[in-house]
């Protein structure tokens, strides 16, 4: 009986104290300096869309149809069909789901069966992010749908942008998308 009481007593403390190892903080964290303000009201602006950006991705909604100009449209379909039979890829400057300004990029795999955008690109559509412009990026698909592929979902690091897909197979089709976390969804395209 004693030996039952003081294998309990010792399980007791034994969990007390790894309950109380588990619960404090670390030291480092007590003595945290305070984050440093923003040095001037523009880059305190540029922070605070940065953090809303960071807190509306994965719970953002569409709120708009993606808006895009004809000639947009044409200069994405001819891209496309520039860089045929090998997909093509670029991106886009957004505001308010209606895209502003087209950008071609350079796919570094040069093939028909996926692309891997030029990291430079990669770059300036993340400062159009960082600068609060919504991003959409776009591929084509010489000889498929414009949905997703696998590979189009597993690659879709970026939740909050739009990817648009333009197919070549029979009449040329450009369609948008949101993936997050392998759910994919699609957006309305209104040609203006």
């Amino acid at each position: 009986m004693f030996r039952i009481a003081a294998s309990s007593c010792i399980w007791i403390v034994l969990t007390v104290s790894v309950d109380l190892v588990f619960e404090s903080s670390p030291p480092h964290e007590a003595i945290s300096a305070a984050p440093a303000p923003p040095a001037s009201a523009a880059e305190a602006i540029r922070i605070s869309r940065r953090e809303l950006s960071f807190a509306m991705r994965g719970r953002e909604a569409s709120l708009f149809d993606v808006v895009i100009a004809q000639a947009q449209w044409d200069a994405m379909v001819a891209h496309a069909q520039d860089e045929a039979p090998n997909e093509c890829c670029g991106y886009a400057r957004m505001t308010d789901g209606r895209i502003d300004e087209v950008f071609r990029a350079k796919n570094l795999r040069a093939s028909p069966y996926g692309y891997e955008i030029d990291p430079n690109a990669l770059l300036a559509a993340n400062d159009l992010d960082d600068e609060g412009h919504g991003v959409a990026i776009y591929h084509s698909h010489p000889r498929s749908p414009a949905e997703p592929s696998q590979t189009d979902i597993n690659l879709a690091f970026y939740p909050h942008w739009r990817y648009l897909i333009v197919s070549l197979a029979g009449e040329p089709q450009v369609r948008a998308w949101r993936i997050e976390d392998g759910n994919v969804s699609e957006e309305e395209i209104v040609v203006e």
